[in-house]
């Protein structure tokens, strides 16, 4: 009845791709026990050496959570055969301790602690709790003043502080609602849920952790940002198959609600009357945050990674996080109040006022016997291990840092960042932020997009940076109508969801990071189910058909199960946020166009026509080489292209309007400029007989693809630096 499967293996970047089935099926069971055994034999090795079971259990079991999740996400639930055997068993074991937490809550609040009164089925004994972090775009892309030097390092941490901050939420709602960090069954793309038990103390738990939580973003962010709590109260009747989507849906038309009252304006709104008295103007004239324009400087940031320019704390901060997430992959984090002082905490600004952050590469003093060391993660890219390979293993695995692309000692040899024997501005500035380990910088990423010549030190090709925003269609209707009402159930709800992130936060980074062809590719963010990507225009636009590609594999195939792109070109000074708005703007172009398409060059193709346009593509370069074709003639085809564009247009129209009718000569003026500019090294019959061959391949192409051929015309174009239309590279 199934096709695939997934491996029973320890998850990882690979792994997670399911595997076609095989004849005969199902496989020998002295095989499947092989395979468990190996599966076994491996977690009992790794388990052995989790840090701080001594020193602090509660992290212990931190990373004890984290191991069961590389090693039981793989496994069904069910594996008797009398079921359908899709439920990560994972995913069964945390909803199943979320669900028994909340339980023993309820009922020792109720002091019904018994086992007649745990079976009743219709008393409302849970509390869902849904969260949502509001502006994460703004939060992103917002600002950006003088912050050429420090964009990649800034937009690097400020999204990862996106996803710092819906962690940490979660995490101080468990804490007021006195609950294991277990209770957190989805937490990605800036939205958390939480099941607790439905008592009064609960729900004033929740308001309480939402106005610690909003009162400080208030603060930092002057209520550009806020995180929205809505709780729904439920039945264990509730959870059962065939009544869990009314649930879910009722949760989300809640979240959705909340969107509109995200703040108390009786106690937030009005006039900021301490902003003003904030102000040191000894910093003149940097007394205004130079970077964001919103938030005062201060003088004496915990960490400088501003070389000494005064910045505001959030500020400095995010620069702090962008410039040592590529340089070391454990991150600590302690509680404010038992750990203060710049070896045990390096944010200026502490998260919600509780919570501190260093990076470290093992050396904890003796924070986890104390007691103040929350959380240790390693956010470290994966990569694929060998079974020889010894356990590694040893704290929290957490999937929320994407790639960047880091200087080497090659970088100083590579001549696109400009001569080293030349003195001019922009080679001296280039090669100057050459540092290795560092961040590259999006000018550096522009220039790799050029193409090495036949000659020495030569390159060809446009300077550009491409912007590649995506996201999974119709993603709200997968969750819900996804599976039949009579099986959808909070397990399989939590394990759909884990294996969307899965490709986004596991896999994309690791490919990234491992393919050459990629490895300049700069993550601002990609997890849940969306991505926000930057590299070299050509790279970006081989990345968005690979990942497509791959993406079929990841979904078996299934052409119901879709995404949509939108890839935008920018010259590399163009300001932040006008690439989120460009890439924004082509994304939707390609989801109003139908979804499952990809939009570029303002054209939206359907991908399965992408590879024929591709092709095509070839072929011009084919023919370029050959000195079949010029660039002359490629600049005429695009006049050629916009005629076929509106001949496409006016040829649907009801009523014939005869002042357009000028397109329908696109194929006579197609013959006289290919007889005027091809094949001129033949002569003769020769020339003659290639003249006709191009004519009638490039009639074909236009009349099958009209607009849609600017695609490959200008892939071209700007291959050998032969710009068609400057205002389509935004600036």
């Amino acid at each position: 009845m199934y096709n695939y499967f997934y491996p029973v293996r320890a998850l990882s970047p690979r792994n997670i791709f399911p595997n076609k089935k095989s004849e005969p099926w199902p496989i020998a069971a002295d095989q499947a026990k092989s395979e468990y055994k190996i599966l076994f034999d491996q977690f009992s090795v790794e388990l052995k050496g989790l840090l701080h079971i001594n020193e602090n259990p509660e992290l212990w079991f931190h990373h004890f959570d984290s191991l069961m999740m590389i090693y039981t996400t793989s496994i069904p639930t069910d594996r008797s055969g009398a079921g359908v055997p899709d439920i990560s068993l994972y995913d069964h074991l945390k909803t199943t301790a979320a669900l028994a937490a909340a339980l023993y809550l309820y009922h020792q609040a109720n002091n019904s602690l018994s086992i007649e009164s745990i079976k009743k089925k219709d008393d409302k004994k849970f509390l869902i709790i849904g969260a949502d972090f509001y502006g994460i775009q703004d939060f992103i892309f917002k600002g950006f003043g003088d912050t050429r030097e420090f964009r990649s390092k800034f937009l690097r941490g400020r999204s990862f502080a996106v996803s710092l901050l819906t962690e940490l939420a979660a995490d101080l709602v468990c804490q007021k609602l006195g609950l294991p960090f277990s209770s957190v069954l989805f937490n990605a793309a800036g939205k958390f849920t939480i099941i607790a038990a439905n008592t009064r103390e609960a729900q004033n738990a929740v308001q309480d952790a939402e106005k610690t939580i909003n009162t400080w973003l208030i603060h930092e962010t002057h209520g550009e940002n806020s995180i929205g709590l809505a709780t729904l109260e439920a039945a264990p009747e509730n959870f059962l198959d065939g009544k869990f989507v009314n649930l879910w849906e009722e949760l989300g038309a809640r979240m959705e609600r909340k969107k509109y009252t995200r703040f108390n304006l009786a106690e937030h709104g009005g006039v900021v009357e301490t902003y003003l008295g904030r102000f040191d103007n000894t910093l003149r004239p940097h007394s205004l945050c130079p970077f964001c324009g919103k938030r005062p400087s201060i003088a004496r940031p915990l960490s400088d990674n501003t070389k000494g320019t005064p910045a505001c704390g959030l500020c400095h901060d995010h620069i702090f996080l962008g410039t040592n997430l590529v340089k070391k992959n454990w991150i600590a984090i302690t509680n404010e109040d038992k750990a203060s002082g710049p070896k045990y905490g390096e944010l200026t600004v502490p998260i919600f006022g509780t919570y501190q952050l260093f990076f470290t590469d093992g050396d904890l003093g003796n924070l986890p016997k104390s007691g103040s060391l929350l959380r240790l993660w390693d956010v470290s890219i994966p990569t694929e291990r060998k079974p020889e390979d010894k356990s590694s293993q040893r704290i929290s695995v957490r999937y929320i840092n994407g790639y960047v692309p880091t200087f080497s000692k090659y970088d100083e040899e590579d001549r696109r960042y400009g001569d080293p024997a030349k003195s001019d501005n922009k080679s001296i500035e280039l090669r100057s932020q050459i540092i290795e380990g560092d961040p590259k910088t999006f000018s550096h990423l522009a220039l790799l997009a050029k193409i090495p010549t036949d000659k020495e030190n030569e390159f060809r090709g446009v300077e550009a940076l491409g912007i590649l925003k995506a996201d999974v269609d119709n993603l709200g209707m997968h969750m819900t109508c996804g599976l039949p009402e009579d099986r959808l159930s909070i397990s399989r709800m939590s394990t759909l969801s884990r294996r969307l992130d899965l490709f986004f936060s596991l896999y994309l980074p690791y490919e990234l990071s491992q393919n050459p062809k990629f490895n300049n590719i700069y993550t601002v963010f990609a997890g849940g189910d969306d991505l926000f990507l930057i590299g070299p225009w050509n790279r970006i636009f081989d990345l968005a058909c690979f990942l497509k590609d791959r993406w079929a594999e990841y979904v078996c195939h299934n052409d119901r199960i879709t995404f949509s792109a939108g890839i935008s070109l920018h010259k590399p000074h163009t300001p932040v946020t006008r690439l989120a708005e460009a890439s924004e703007e082509a994304l939707e172009a390609s989801k109003d166009k139908g979804r499952d398409r990809l939009t570029v060059f303002a054209e939206t193709v359907k991908w399965n026509k992408l590879g024929e346009l591709t092709k095509i593509k070839e072929e011009f370069s084919s023919w370029l080489g050959a000195n079949l074709i010029n660039n002359a003639m490629l600049y005429r085809l695009n006049g050629l292209i916009e005629l076929a564009k509106e001949e496409e247009i006016v040829v649907k129209q009801d009523k014939l309007d005869l002042s357009r009718l000028n397109c329908l000569k696109w194929r006579a003026y197609l013959y006289y400029t290919v007889a005027r500019n091809a094949a001129k090294e033949l002569k003769g019959d020769d020339r003659t007989k290639k003249v006709e061959e191009i004519t009638l391949q490039l009639a074909q192409w236009l009349d099958r693809h009209k607009g849609k051929m600017i695609i490959p015309l200008w892939q071209i174009l700007y291959e050998v630096r032969a710009n068609p239309l400057r205002n389509k590279i935004g600036g």
